[in-house]
């Protein structure tokens, strides 16, 4: 269903409740199920409504499971997730977002390395990590991919399970000096 079509689709429903005993429930159920959040999940729905919104008078999805309403977006049935400028570096970053973590959590003086505070912390790349992703990329001879599954959970690609990955990981292991950064020594380090 194009955006045209669901929004004609509202509008002549704006106003309506359904539920999973009536009829019309399978044309409900079909927009449901496109939207990447609860289309998984379409079989928990036990009632629909369009309603408008009282800040902006937009259209609304509102759904009900067995414990209580959700307002959802409409246009997020029809729009796909937006794409990435540079799917490799951002699919590239997401697989070693395990690395990152387990070096945030085992660091027993939690402050930053230039300034020491111990508010808004972030993990560094000393080396950034678009030299580290260069050096990989010349020393290793295996194809790089050019699709990236989107995980929906982290709203991210990342890279495909195999080879090129386990080896990036590993690289990046090796290769990559870490730091804690506050947020504001972080954003001069990356604007200098």
């Amino acid at each position: 269903m194009h955006e045209k079509e669901l929004r004609e689709w509202l509008s002549n429903n704006l106003g309506k409740s359904c539920t999973s005993v009536l009829d019309d429930w399978p044309a409900w159920l079909q927009v449901l199920r496109l939207h990447p959040r609860w289309g998984p999940r379409a079989h928990d729905i036990t009632k629909a409504r369009v309603v408008k919104s009282r800040v902006n008078a937009a259209m609304n999805l509102q759904i009900a499971t067995s414990a209580r309403w959700f307002t959802i977006s409409w246009l997020a049935c029809v729009r796909q997730p937006k794409p990435t400028t540079n799917s490799l570096s951002v699919a590239m970053r997401s697989a070693i977002y395990y690395q990152i973590r387990q070096f945030r959590n085992v660091q027993k003086l939690k402050q930053c390395a230039l300034c020491h505070a111990v508010t808004s912390l972030q993990v560094d790349h000393v080396i950034p990590l678009k030299v580290l992703i260069l050096q990989y990329k010349e020393q290793t001879n295996i194809a790089t991919p050019t699709t990236f599954p989107y995980v929906r959970k982290t709203h991210a690609v990342t890279l495909p399970a195999g080879k090129y990955r386990q080896m990036w990981q590993q690289f990046h292991k090796k290769y990559a000096v870490l730091q804690l950064l506050c947020k504001p020594c972080n954003l001069h380090k990356a604007a200098s």
